[in-house]
């Protein structure tokens, strides 16, 4: 099992092939889909399997305050490239009749990974032994104590980061 706590890179990674989801450091659900899981990811498909992030609505604040931006014809100068990508697919996709566009999960969740040191988010990484040991599914998993207001917070990042450049 690999903890990356708010001590560590979720880059740098250490093997322990576990291959189911860990207790939750808040709780000890095992499961996986206990209320502290912020988000459960099949890394390979970048398809949520679980958690916070997995409720749609959760996403709609965001997508609807990126879409202002848009509509005001902002044009933000972004050093992050998760986030330069997020805005791009936005601005790229957005439809000013519908005020509707195509969301970018890979970099919405590339960004979770930037943040997940200050959001105080505690992420694991486990693997899938159905491949074989040469192709692994990996799975992420992300707790947060209180996970609403933990993406409360993830969103500030995202808009902050939208607005002050």
């Amino acid at each position: 099992m690999i903890n990356f706590s708010a001590d560590a890179d979720l880059h740098e990674w250490e093997y322990n092939y576990i291959t189911s989801p860990p207790p939750c450091p808040f709780c000890n659900e095992c499961a996986g889909d206990c209320v502290h899981v912020l988000l459960n990811i099949d890394k390979n498909a970048n398809v949520c399997l679980s958690g916070w992030l997995y409720d749609l609505k959760m996403k709609e604040k965001i997508k609807f305050d990126i879409s202002a931006l848009i509509q005001e014809g902002h044009t933000p100068a972004i050093s992050s490239k998760a986030l330069q990508d997020l805005w791009q697919t936005a601005v790229d996709s957005f439809d000013p009749v519908y005020g509707i566009m195509n969301w970018d999960y890979i970099s919405y969740y590339d960004l979770l990974d930037e943040h997940f040191k200050e959001l105080c988010v505690i992420a694991y990484r486990y693997f899938s032994p159905e491949w074989g040991l040469d192709k692994k599914t990996v799975y992420d998993i992300y707790f947060a104590e209180k996970p609403e207001e933990t993406i409360e917070t993830f969103h500030h990042y995202i808009m902050d980061g939208l607005k002050m450049h």
